[in-house]
């Protein structure tokens, strides 16, 4: 039987850290796991701007001033949770695009 190395646990410092120095891949951050994404495709590209598109448009019919963003924004789900999802809706005015996010 081969013992395998268990996994080393990453900071969220330490993730954040690499995620701004690594620029041909993105990670995700689960409970101290970095998971390094793969890439897409051009029709799953194509169908996260098509739904970007139509949560913009609905939301924007509704009256609702909410911010729409694709896989280049990362969400904090929890303290020890970040992903990169197809798609990001939020309502929250903090998550207003600056110059600085």
């Amino acid at each position: 039987m081969v013992a395998q190395r268990s996994p080393r646990a990453m900071s969220v410092d330490e993730w954040r850290e690499l995620e701004r120095t690594s620029h041909d891949i993105k990670h995700e951050y689960i409970d101290g796991q970095v998971y390094a994404m793969s890439d897409g495709s051009l029709a799953h590209s194509r169908i996260g701007l098509n739904v970007c598109i139509a949560l913009e448009g609905a939301l924007a019919a509704a009256g609702k001033p909410c911010y729409i963003y694709n896989s280049d924004a990362v969400a904090r789900l929890s303290p020890k949770r970040y992903t990169y999802p197809d798609a990001l809706v939020t309502c929250d005015g903090r998550d207003q695009p600056t110059p600085d996010k």
